[in-house]
């Protein structure tokens, strides 16, 4: 869940009606589209993950092994949607209708690759035959970001200032995120 802040003025996404995001160019293009004052954004990702890990482990200390990673884990973007909720406007001014969209596209809004840097450490107890329990704790550092720091034709949000001036100035931005990630993780090994 995103919340967008509302520091220097209003964020607006400017869409069609089938649910799709429009850039500044198309939006200059298009002879007709939807404004949104944006309230809240979420993006839902699905994505292909190939962690490539060392592995260092102690022998078994009687009943117990310890162990660490450390690596790399390369994830691949499958797919993604965006959920807005916000209010609709016509030029600049919310006319009080509240809408929401599920679904939504935006191509070329996130990176196809994200990486993230990995130290993991744990323990793993052998109670019965061939049978681990594994505990492990870890830390992954987001070394890309998820969104694409697009060029100034293709970013699909802006800000509009307070001042009342005709037509409103836009100043369009991409959005910014990386993943850091701390990890716990309790497995059985059969």
């Amino acid at each position: 869940m995103c919340t967008v802040p509302n520091t220097s003025g209003y964020t607006f996404v400017d869409y069609l009606q089938d649910d799709v995001v429009l850039t500044n160019e198309e939006a200059s293009a298009a002879s007709s589209f939807e404004t949104m004052q944006l309230l809240s954004r979420n993006v839902s990702t699905t994505k292909l993950t190939i962690p490539l890990m060392l592995l260092f482990r102690t022998n078994f200390i009687g009943d117990f092994r310890y162990f660490g990673k450390f690596g790399l884990r390369n994830s691949f973007l499958l797919t993604h949607s965006i959920a807005d909720d916000g209010i609709q406007t016509t030029l600049g001014i919310p006319n009080g209708e509240a809408i929401s969209t599920t679904l939504m596209s935006s191509p070329g809004e996130m990176f196809l690759y994200n990486g993230s840097i990995g130290l993991t450490a744990g323990a793993e107890w052998n109670f019965v035959g061939s049978t681990c329990l594994v505990l492990e704790a870890g830390y992954y550092y987001g070394i890309t970001p998820y969104f694409l720091d697009r060029k100034d034709e293709n970013k699909s949000m802006y800000n509009i200032g307070t001042e009342l001036i005709f037509p409103p100035n836009k100043e369009y931005f991409s959005a910014s995120a990386r993943q850091n990630q701390l990890i716990f993780k309790l497995s059985i090994l059969f």
